[in-house]
């Protein structure tokens, strides 16, 4: 305090009229001179121009990529509606071959159960003849010896 030259009160006064000083609009009106005003026109108008052509080069770039994935998803599209029609196809001859498959195994069942009887039938006769067989082979010796005795 002492290099300024007060007491704490003095001091605080000076800075609170300071502050409100500082707190006015403290600009300046700076006169800018013709060439430098035009200098930074131009240097504005390039970078409106620079920034103009390199948004329209983006631009056609964006253009060229969305056409090139538009054309993409149409031929994925177009993919897609000829697996689906092969799909569907493949549906179909599922269902036609399980329809076969089913008519199929009907048949051989019908076909496996008239052989089971064919083959129970064949047994009987076979069984039958072996006991007519033994039946004529024991009438045969019989009279086979029948005729001994006399």
């Amino acid at each position: 305090m002492a290099e300024i030259g007060g007491s704490m009160s003095t001091v605080l006064r000076y800075i609170a009229s300071w502050r409100e000083r500082g707190s006015k609009d403290t600009r300046i009106a700076v006169e800018i001179p013709d060439d430098v005003r035009e200098s930074i026109r131009r240097a504005l108008c390039k970078s409106a121009q620079d920034a103009t052509e390199e948004l329209r080069i983006k631009s056609e770039e964006a253009a060229i990529r969305e056409t090139e994935v538009l054309e993409a998803l149409s031929g994925c599209e177009a993919k897609i509606a000829v697996m689906e029609k092969d799909l569907s196809a493949s549906r179909d001859q599922v269902a036609d071959l399980r329809q076969l498959r089913e008519k199929e195994s009907a048949v051989a069942a019908e076909t496996i159960s008239e052989l089971r009887g064919q083959i129970s039938k064949l047994e009987q006769k076979k069984e039958y003849l072996a006991r007519e067989g033994e039946a004529a082979r024991t009438e045969a010796k019989q009279k086979v010896l029948a005729n001994r005795w006399f």
